[in-house]
């Protein structure tokens, strides 16, 4: 009898009584033919072999079920598995319940100090593959991919909790305290839907023997120094009781596309986008999450705004504490500071003397010149410098000369570009003179370290978030990171909420997706009434996608959310407008929105600014979106659209809109006016999608 299935059921037997195999029988005779003594002693051997493994899986199965019965106690519904699998396969069981979904199986393999032998058995293959079906079904229901677990179950052990791939091995003991330790993830409902489809499967039976009570301990079985564990106290209430769950829904529940998206494997760079709202940074934390289950290696997730990694980590953790560890979340430029400094290579970043640089050039090449006009302020041409030459890493003038400039609408002739050339390296050469770089400075030197010396395994993945925002350059950086390898770099973004200018290309960068591109089409966030004001700021408008090709915009099934109408406030004066927004801030309040809930935006600094000092003068607590932490705080956040990406309030209200921008575009506009103006009008859109529940602009 094997090791550790003493509690099988005596029923099983083996017959061993002489068998006539059909088609061995001699006419005319009763002996059987001569050959008949080697077949019946191979059926014989065929049956004993079929009796001894069906004895063992029952007692296999018995063992399980045993290991179970305290979650099934606790409110957790046990389905049996579906049948099939290797000859080798033990039999498991799917655990549904309040703490997520767990496909256990038994294991007696081998577990000494050092953790579990590094064989890896067909029956941990087995297990896997069982947990990824049951996954990818799962999905199907909107089940986010990271709630269905793999644990085998080693008999007879306690203080065992080892990771081999995407299978947790535990002790037999600790099964209920690590299922339980991850809390309510599901609702009593929504467990049960689970339990009701698992069920009604037709590859899984339609019920299973009934779970048997709690055995005696065992004396001999149990080789450990970890002292025993109490067990917590069995409170009787099942999922169903209750629907509070400890974490946010978005964490366990996804719709089909988004948890479609998470799983997908594919053979190169993918990409994920889609409209406003369909939850793309959302499937960038689970696919980041996911990515760390399946493979060895770190992942990283970074995106391009500095703000948004602080808000994410802490999300990160809720989520996915098992792999948290597992995940860097960083800003590009945090991950171009990091190779910098392991290489050893200098690079200042110095505010101040940046500034100082571009004034220095700018009165030296680009004041008094043809680009010295009242349609072009000197930010215009600071950005064409930074992210358009530097942005895409162009190293001479014939480069630039024959530059598209996607995304820029007004048209620059030879003579022009020779001179914005010129004040581009008038620019570097004042920042030489000062010993510093900008951040455009410090991606290109990371990307040329990168390349000349590459990392290979220092990441197994990248996942990127807002993708549209980066420059051709930081993408660069980003790819040669994980190259082309399968699963290696994913994509996410909508180009049509794009707020900086020159757009790139994913060609330019040496980057294919092919038809590696999933699209979200399910808006989460806003409200039917918040979404239609903020789509008339786009409507019809075409932007670069970073596919190469000219877009309108992805289209997003009809919301079904209601909620009020935005309000439009028109002031007399910037006096009149701040206080009315101070007003309607307390209004919220008193009205029991948490203040950590309201959220104000502004397209300038200074509106940013001034709005921080306007609230505090009110006595109302105020963080910065560029000074948070990610932490939840009882403070309204106040901070410019760009550290707003990827962030959800319930209420936003926008602090420095100019009526023009909200009305229809007048005619005769020429290409500076219109670039102007359709800038500002994507900003606003991106501003405004963030609310939730209320919208609030007010205009002077």
């Amino acid at each position: 009898m094997p090791a550790g299935d003493s509690t099988a059921p005596d029923a099983t037997t083996v017959d061993a009584r002489p068998v006539t195999v059909p088609g061995t029988e001699v006419a005319g005779t009763d002996d059987p033919a001569p050959a008949a003594p080697a077949a019946r002693a191979t059926d014989r051997r065929s049956r004993a072999a079929a009796a001894v493994q069906a004895w063992a899986g029952a007692a296999a199965r018995e063992r399980l079920l045993r290991v179970v019965a305290p979650l099934d106690a606790r409110g957790h519904h046990v389905v049996p598995d579906a049948p099939g699998g290797s000859r080798r396969a033990r039999p498991a069981v799917t655990v549904v319940g309040p703490a997520g979904v767990h496909v256990v199986a038994t294991t007696t393999w081998p577990v000494g100090d050092d953790g579990v032998t590094p064989e890896v058995t067909e029956e941990l293959f087995s297990l896997a593959d069982r947990a990824y079906r049951t996954e990818a079904e799962l999905a199907e229901l909107g089940l986010a991919p990271g709630e269905v677990r793999a644990l085998a179950v080693v008999v007879g052990r306690e203080g065992v909790d080892e990771r081999v791939g995407p299978v947790r091995v535990v002790g037999e003991r600790d099964v209920l305290r690590v299922v339980e330790a991850r809390g309510r993830r599901l609702t009593g409902t929504q467990a049960a839907t689970l339990r009701d489809h698992l069920l009604a499967s037709t590859a899984r039976p339609e019920a299973g023997p009934a779970l048997p009570g709690p055995r005696p301990e065992p004396a001999a079985e149990v080789v450990s120094s970890v002292p025993p564990v109490a067990p917590a106290p069995v409170t009787g209430v099942a999922p169903a009781a209750s629907e509070a769950v400890d974490v946010e829904p978005w964490m366990t529940w996804l719709d089909p596309a988004q948890a479609h998206a998470v799983r997908r494997s594919c053979n190169g760079p993918s990409r994920i986008r889609g409209a406003v709202g369909t939850g793309k940074t959302v499937v960038a934390l689970h696919r980041a999450a996911y990515l760390a289950r399946a493979r060895q290696g770190a992942v990283l997730l970074t995106t391009y705004t500095r703000t948004l990694p602080a808000t994410l980590r802490p999300l990160l953790a809720r989520l996915a504490p098992d792999v948290a560890d597992a995940v860097e979340v960083a800003g590009v430029h945090e991950v171009a500071a990091r190779v910098l400094a392991e290489r050893g290579v200098a690079c200042r970043i110095d505010a101040s003397l940046i500034t100082a640089a571009w004034t220095t050039a700018w009165g030296q090449v680009g004041a008094g010149s043809v680009i010295d006009d009242e349609d072009h302020d000197q930010v215009y041409w600071h950005d064409e410098v930074t992210h358009v030459i530097k942005g895409r890493g162009l190293t001479r003038f014939e480069q630039y000369a024959m530059l598209p400039r996607r995304g820029r609408r007004h048209q620059l002739d030879g003579p022009t570009r020779r001179v914005v050339w010129d004040l581009h390296e008038a620019y570097a050469r004042g920042l030489a003179d000062r010993g510093v770089h900008d951040l455009a400075d410090q991606v290109a030197l990371a990307q040329a370290e990168l390349a000349a010396r590459p990392e290979p395994g220092r990441y197994a993945a990248v996942v990127v978030d807002e993708v549209q925002d980066l420059s051709t350059v930081a993408l660069r950086l980003l790819h040669g990171l994980v190259g082309d390898a399968p699963d290696g770099l994913t994509l996410v973004g909508d180009g049509q909420q794009t707020v900086y200018p020159g757009g790139f290309a994913l060609d330019e960068a040496g980057i294919d997706v092919g038809a590696r591109t999933t699209v979200l089409d399910v808006h989460h966030r806003s409200t039917a009434q918040v979404l239609q004001l903020a789509s008339t700021l786009v409507a019809g408008e075409t932007f670069p996608d970073v596919d190469g090709t000219e877009q309108t915009g992805d289209a997003h099934a009809p919301v079904l959310r209601q909620g009020p109408s935005p309000v439009w406030v028109r002031c007399a004066n910037e006096v009149d407008r701040t206080a009315r927004l101070v007003r309607h801030v307390q209004e919220l309040v008193t009205a029991g929105v948490p203040l950590g809930q309201v959220g104000v935006l502004a397209l300038s600094r200074a509106g940013a600014d001034h709005a921080v000092q306007q609230l505090r003068r009110a006595g109302l607590n105020v963080v910065r979106l560029e000074q948070h932490d990610g932490s939840d705080v009882d403070a309204v956040r106040v901070g410019a659209v760009k550290h707003a990406k990827g962030l959800e309030l319930a209420h936003v209200l926008l602090a420095d809109v100019a009526a023009e921008w909200l009305d229809r575009s007048p005619g005769g506009l020429d290409d500076v006016a219109r670039e102007r103006r359709e800038h500002r009008r994507r900003e606003l859109y991106v501003a405004m999608t963030r609310a939730r529940d209320g919208l609030w602009v007010a205009t002077v």
